[in-house]
């Protein structure tokens, strides 16, 4: 079982790191694949991109860092084509 999951910051990472945890024992073959933090890696997260290109503050920082959100979402939704969680 493949599981796609994303975490933008550190309460997130550590969420998704319960969840996963969770998850590996109902599922032991489970499989996790998107964006997370250190906790989420630890727990067998394949990361994409690491969880730090996703933090920002502001109206301008977004904005300015367009082209690279944009090009993360196509990784994830062409990693998600190709293997579906």
């Amino acid at each position: 079982m493949r599981f796609g999951i994303l975490a933008g910051e550190a309460s997130g990472d550590r969420l998704g790191a319960g969840l996963m945890r969770a998850l590996s024992r109902r599922h032991p073959k489970a499989e996790f694949v998107g964006i997370g933090g250190p906790l989420m890696e630890a727990e067998g997260l394949q990361a994409l991109v690491p969880m730090e290109r996703l933090a920002m503050n502001g109206i301008k920082e977004p904005v300015l860092r367009l082209p690279e959100l944009v090009r993360i979402l196509r990784l994830l939704l062409r990693t998600y084509r190709e293997t579906p969680p």
